[in-house]
């Protein structure tokens, strides 16, 4: 039996390759995007297997609305994906706390949103799988990814928690860890805070590094 896929950060790099994937496996998914409109090419390839929807996880109604939308359309959600997110880098005090703050509301209140969302859902059909699309930044720190360390910490913690408690009822919580893959993360989905000259040394190995590997990652 084909499985249900509901996605985060659809519009780009893992969210995108996964919602592809799913497709050519036979899977239905709910694919999602802050502009879902940028998504219509995926609905072209198989539109009695993909739903597309506006969602931003920082927005509390449109997590419900969506997870609605998503049981009422395939009737199940098997695998919920956490993707939606982007980089940020600068130093502690080069970063303001509206930028802090943004960075945990997305990467990790967001996740949490939707996973706290499908949860009931899954729990009662004692099935379901999570995937936290969290970083090697999870494992590993350098200096000016601070905030964005902090986000896939807190991420992973709270994932393995959770993976324990709700083992019994058959869900399983999975992290993915990525290293550097050519994804927007270094391109339309990266922000710069504005650079302080005391940092040069510490940081400024570190900017030169993601200039440098923009476009051009392993991965």
């Amino acid at each position: 039996m084909s499985n249900v896929w509901f996605v985060t950060g659809s519009s780009s790099g893992f969210g995108r390759a996964l919602v592809l994937e799913a497709l050519a496996r036979g899977d239905r998914v709910v694919a999602t995007a802050r502009s879902p409109e940028v998504l219509e090419d995926l609905r072209e390839q198989a539109p009695d297997r993909v739903l597309l929807v506006r969602l931003d996880v920082t927005q509390s109604e449109q997590v419900r609305e969506s997870v609605r939308l998503a049981l009422a359309r395939f009737g199940r959600i098997d695998i919920l994906v956490n993707n939606a997110g982007f980089s940020i880098l600068g130093a502690l005090e080069e970063t303001s706390d509206q930028e802090l703050r943004a960075t945990m509301e997305l990467m990790f209140f967001g996740a949490v949103a939707t996973t706290r969302e499908v949860l009931p859902h899954m729990r009662e059909r004692r099935s379901g799988t999570i995937v936290q699309i969290t970083s090697v930044a999870a494992l590993s720190t350098a200096p000016g990814f601070g905030p964005y360390c902090a986000a896939k910490h807190a991420l992973e913690g709270l994932s393995e928690c959770l993976a324990q408690e709700v083992a019994p009822f058959g869900v399983r919580v999975v992290l993915v860890e990525p290293g550097a893959f050519r994804t927007a993360l270094f391109g339309s989905a990266f922000r710069r805070m504005p650079e302080h000259a005391e940092y040069a040394e510490t940081v400024g190995p570190v900017r030169a590094w993601v200039t440098e590997q923009a476009g051009a990652q392993p991965g």
